[in-house]
């Protein structure tokens, strides 16, 4: 197994070191993203390739450091100011259309977004079984639809 993770870095080195034009390189685990998103980064938006998203749901992760965006302190948790320093990065270089990222950080919408139901569940504005109102509080947070599946419950005494 050591020996294939290896001869896979490799073959990422020179998928980064060659990007070509007109080839997509999706990232699809986080410990090739972690390993090669900035230099990937900066080589796609150089050649011209195409980059459809990273393997974690944020814009946070990756495009800062490989598009030399710093991040000031009064703009930190401010997605919607990355997205625009991201845009103007991708325009400048050449490569818009061309390369994606996540609609909003996951991460940080689950925490606000269930912060915000939890709170309306001690407060008796809803109960924990109401998936529209769950539905509802997402879109009202980020202003997204989402969908969602219920997994089935398992009643009390049945074996699983």
């Amino acid at each position: 197994m050591p020996l294939l993770c290896g001869i896979l870095g490799l073959i990422r080195v020179c998928l980064i070191l060659f990007c070509f034009k007109n080839i997509s390189y999706p990232c699809l685990s986080f410990a090739q993203w972690v390993v090669c998103s900035l230099p990937l980064s900066v080589k796609i938006l150089s050649n011209g390739a195409i980059f459809p998203a990273q393997c974690c749901p944020s814009p946070y992760h990756g495009y800062p450091g490989g598009l030399n965006i710093s991040i000031p302190e009064d703009k930190q948790g401010n997605v919607e100011w990355i997205y625009e320093q991201i845009d103007k990065k991708v325009v400048e270089g050449g490569n818009a259309g061309r390369m994606g990222t996540w609609v909003l950080p996951a991460n940080m919408n689950l925490i606000y977004s269930l912060t915000a139901f939890g709170v309306d569940l001690c407060e008796g504005k809803t109960d924990i079984d109401d998936l529209e109102y769950l539905k509802d509080t997402f879109r009202r947070e980020y202003g997204v639809e989402l969908s969602f599946r219920l997994l089935p419950k398992v009643q009390e005494g049945e074996e699983v």
